[in-house]
């Protein structure tokens, strides 16, 4: 009886109530996301990474911790876009892939991938301005003021917040 008891304590302990180290990185580097520690997140994505490539999480993860440092540094926007990349292929219906992958084109000038990443995340969730948004000044980038204009009444409708938009880029 010690010895199954013994058993039980290792197993629970090990895998602390089903959640596994892999599962532990991943919300841990969630948390420093959130708490905008981008340098401590992406250590804990990575050792994630390390225990399991082949997990969307893992990916998603890096690839927004860098987008992050990308948009604020200028810095690993590739290394971004590689990360989302690879968790799209993972699972292609995985959170916001689409509009974080989007938005990696957006600051790499490349509007055209964005317009299509960012159509594919409207389609998914159709009620998130944030998309819209994105969307329409990709639209203005590459000198498309009707879908432009479009797209951002379509987010002030969902958003009344995003209003001034439409008045900064001469959409009535």
């Amino acid at each position: 009886m010690k010895k199954l008891s013994l058993i039980l304590f290792v197993i629970i302990s090990s895998n602390s109530f089903g959640q596994t180290e892999y599962d532990k990185l991943v919300e841990e580097g969630l948390q420093l996301l959130i708490q905008q520690n981008i340098p401590a997140a992406i250590l804990k994505y990575d050792q994630a990474f390390k225990i399991d490539t082949t997990k969307v999480e893992a990916n998603y993860g890096l690839g927004v911790a860098y987008l992050y440092d990308c948009q604020s540094k200028g810095a690993n926007c590739f290394i971004a876009l590689s990360y989302l990349n690879t968790a799209i292929k993972i699972d292609n219906t995985y959170r916001n892939g689409y509009f974080n992958r989007g938005r990696c084109y957006t600051l790499l000038k490349d509007y055209k991938n964005a317009i299509k990443d960012l159509s594919l995340a409207i389609k998914k969730t159709p009620n998130d301005a944030d998309y819209y948004i994105m969307r329409g000044l990709s639209y203005v980038r590459i000198g498309d003021k009707k879908n432009a204009c479009q797209d951002l009444k379509k987010a002030a409708e969902l958003n009344p917040n995003s209003k001034e938009l439409l008045i900064s880029e001469g959409c009535n």
